[in-house]
């Protein structure tokens, strides 16, 4: 069969070359050792479907894009923190600003074709891609526009279903809620949406879960600068006040 695995190891390989089975036996091999070569110490490892971070040689966060969450390990590996970030950020920056460190410049590329050598470019990438996003969404409408692509894809397969249509009516009354600047109520309705989205089958696609994730966690950040802004309002009033 075309494209197939054969226990002939001569057998002409017919299917894509980066599925051929005694390419990627070669690239994992090579990565294996690579990394026994040069253990990782301060760097970041990007294996395609996952972002690891290590300092001092300790596995200290994880990363999974597809999810758009990262998790902070603690010093035996388990799970001590998680946090969704925004496209507006990368996950290196997000991470180590958690994480309250410099930047770790060295990062590996752990892919077939990569095979786990140091390229810069990765991240280089990523900070394009959060900057461009940057330049089109302003901060204030981030959450607006995560609500409005999360229901572009409950458009594309269809929003037929009892669940879906629920669902649907929820992000309009989100989107009306940022429209009237009444964000803490935005941010209940998205987070009950999100709560529902694992029992509407139609929805349970990764995207627009990830979308409501985001748009949850933009809406957060602005109730808590929000906060602080009238924290230090309130003081710089006091301080006028009292001449200080």
């Amino acid at each position: 069969m075309a494209g197939s695995k054969d226990d002939d190891s001569d057998t002409e390989w017919t299917g894509r070359p980066q599925d051929d089975p005694r390419y990627i036996a070669a690239a994992t091999a090579a990565r294996q050792a690579y990394r026994a070569k040069y253990p990782p110490v301060n760097c970041w490892i990007d294996s395609v479907h996952e972002l690891d971070l290590y300092l001092d040689g300790r596995h200290r966060a994880r990363v999974l894009p597809d999810k758009a969450t990262a998790h902070l390990l603690d010093d035996d590996g388990n799970v001590a923190g998680s946090f969704i970030y925004l496209r507006s950020e990368t996950p290196f920056d997000a991470v180590e600003k958690h994480l309250g460190i410099d930047r770790v410049t060295e990062i590996r590329d752990d892919s077939n074709e990569g095979g786990g050598r140091i390229r810069p470019r990765v991240r280089g990438t990523a900070e394009r891609s959060a900057a461009a996003f940057r330049e089109e969404c302003m901060p204030s409408q981030e959450a607006w526009r995560y609500i409005r692509d999360a229901i572009r894809v409950a458009e594309v397969f269809g929003i037929e279903e009892a669940a879906a249509q629920a669902w649907r009516g929820k992000m309009d009354e989100a989107l009306n809620a940022i429209a009237l600047n009444r964000r803490e109520k935005a941010l209940a309705i998205v987070r009950s949406a999100l709560a529902g989205m694992s029992r509407v089958t139609i929805l349970d696609w990764q995207a627009a879960r990830v979308d409501c994730a985001r748009a949850a966690e933009a809406l957060t950040r602005d109730l808590v600068a929000e906060i602080a802004g009238h924290i230090d309002g309130t003081e710089s009033t006091a301080n006028e006040r009292s001449g200080g």
